[in-house]
């Protein structure tokens, strides 16, 4: 049969094609065809009007608002015209600000579990599984904060959880008993775990040729606000207390709400929201900062009723099934590799075995509960020294990231990082261990931070926080565990400790090659067909 000239018309190559009748984007019930029928006998006539001839062309019509001879442009694209300025220098400084209080929180745990087992004589077990409450309450809350981030926006959820952290690590400093610091706690690590979801929003305000530059100095804040709570712990244990730390620990957390007044809304959540207008003002106030001129033309949107955002089962159908569930174990093996060498070193520097961050000469001073050793200034120093070795992991990822994909970055840090910690089995004195530890957890973190930019580039607007929040609960279900290897297990054998965190590098390496696609030079989804 001939086709209807009033089907068929030049594509966007010059060439000729026979219109073919449009694919609905969901499935249709038999009571529904005659509807079916009619909705593609319409969706051809839109696309004679358009003059969009192929069936990809015809079902991409009706998610974007596009025909004639209109210019459109997209958001990546107004985003890469306006370039990097005062925009992103301001959202950096606001953003960052999430990153110093999870970091906070972190470091916190390490010098307040040997400080309660000390004051309230708490045995191993129960150290670690304060460590664990905070992990566990990650966990569980990172997909619950995906949905919320996808559904209601990045502002809202960042908003809303810091403030939450800011409350409840306040309140941890007035707990009396281990039952109630337990409790608070879980309800901390519940709050942090919407906290990665800064980078979904830093991501997407990002032109493209500065993103993995710019996600990996936001973890710069991380590095930050490590040495910071080290160093708050330095000036306040020894005169106040645990308890004026903990305090003084939330007050970053709690200068965010301050700022977040000017902290924009995704623009790429409005546009999968519906929300065309407040979108397109959100790149007006890009270009309006960055001292640019918007694009002319009409920004390319989506139709929100045919949008699905924030759906978990939308992460593992065929287009991203294999991707999903490489990722979540290479995240859970990241989590277990970087929280577990925070807590690692502060445990080994109490271990008086002469060959693991103890000198020998000072094993006298050792009283029968050993649990019970202060903190002295040295162990202050090498914990800070510990926090900033993450420093030189990004500036090694950075490197990395110029020469060759997001995968082979993270399988070659991956790969460092479990040799240095095989390695570690070696006997040898406080200095070379710290450096040993130091160069192994620069690798892990960088690799860390590559994770993070690959997962926020690998999903589209629609699922992209969902996808970062199930992720990130991976990792703290590895976080979760770690406490007891860095924790339990080190104070029995710190041999079988490091062998088992240098074997999970190696194959966290291997499963970085296993990802299906690199994302080094690919456009951010908006939308997952």
């Amino acid at each position: 049969m001939d086709a209807d000239p009033l089907l068929s018309g030049p594509s966007r190559s010059g060439q000729t094609y026979e219109a073919t009748p449009s694919r609905d984007l969901d499935s249709v019930t038999p009571s529904e065809r005659r509807t079916k029928v009619k909705a593609e006998h319409s969706t051809q006539q839109q696309t004679s009007r358009s003059g969009s001839q192929d069936d990809e062309e015809s079902e991409c019509h009706q998610l974007l608002s596009s025909g004639g001879d209109q210019k459109y442009f997209t958001i990546q694209e107004s985003i890469d015209n306006s370039g990097l300025g005062w925009f992103q220098v301001k959202l950096t400084v606001v953003l960052g600000l999430t990153w110093m209080a999870d970091s906070m929180e972190i470091m916190l745990l390490s010098i307040l579990g040997p400080v309660l087992s000390c004051n309230w004589y708490l045995p191993s077990w129960q150290q670690a599984l304060l460590s664990t409450l905070v992990m566990t309450g990650m966990m569980l809350g990172s997909t619950y904060w995906g949905t919320i981030t996808d559904k209601y926006g990045r502002k809202t959820s960042l908003t809303l959880a810091t403030a939450l952290i800011g409350y409840f690590g306040f309140l941890s400093s007035f707990c009396p008993m281990y039952t109630w610091m337990a409790i608070i706690r879980f309800l901390v690590g519940c709050c942090l775990a919407a906290v990665p979801q800064t980078a979904v929003l830093y991501s997407e305000y990002l032109p493209t040729n500065y993103r993995s530059a710019g996600l990996l100095f936001l973890a710069v804040f991380w590095a930050v606000g490590a040495a910071v709570q080290v160093l708050l712990a330095m000036a306040v244990m020894p005169s106040l207390g645990w308890r004026y730390l903990m305090a003084l620990s939330a007050v970053p957390v709690l200068l965010f709400p301050t700022f977040s007044h000017w902290m924009p809304e995704s623009a790429r959540y409005y546009i999968t929201c519906g929300c065309h207008k407040e979108a397109h003002r959100m790149l007006q106030m890009v270009a309006k900062e960055n001292n640019k001129s918007m694009l002319a033309g009409k920004l390319a949107t989506v139709d929100s009723e045919l949008v699905a955002r924030g759906q978990v089962k939308d992460m593992f159908t065929s287009s991203f099934r294999v991707l999903s569930c490489v990722l979540n174990g290479l995240w859970f093996l990241y989590g277990l590799l970087y929280y577990g060498l925070a807590l690692l070193l502060p445990t080994l520097l109490n271990k008086p075995d002469g060959c693991h961050g103890y000198d020998i000469e000072e094993k006298d001073r050792e009283s029968c509960i050993v649990a019970c050793r202060a903190f002295s200034q040295k162990d202050y120093v090498d914990l800070v020294a510990s926090a900033f070795a993450d420093m030189p992991g990004l500036v090694v990822a950075y490197l990395l990231l110029r020469v060759m994909g997001r995968r082979a970055s993270m399988a070659l840090s991956s790969l460092f990082c479990g040799i240095f910690l095989l390695v570690s089995n070696i006997c040898m004195g406080r200095m070379h261990l710290t450096a040993t530890l130091f160069i192994a957890r620069a690798m892990i973190a960088g690799g860390y931070q590559v994770l993070f930019i690959y997962t926020t580039e690998c999903y589209p607007t629609n699922i992209r926080a969902i996808g970062l929040g199930v992720t990130a609960g991976a990792a703290k279900v590895g976080a979760l565990l770690t406490p007891f290897i860095a924790q339990v297990l080190t104070n029995d054998s710190a041999f079988a400790s490091f062998t088992t965190y240098g074997v999970a590098a190696l194959w966290s390496s291997v499963l970085a090659l296993l990802l299906p696609f690199d994302t080094r030079g690919r456009a951010m989804m908006d939308v997952s067909h």
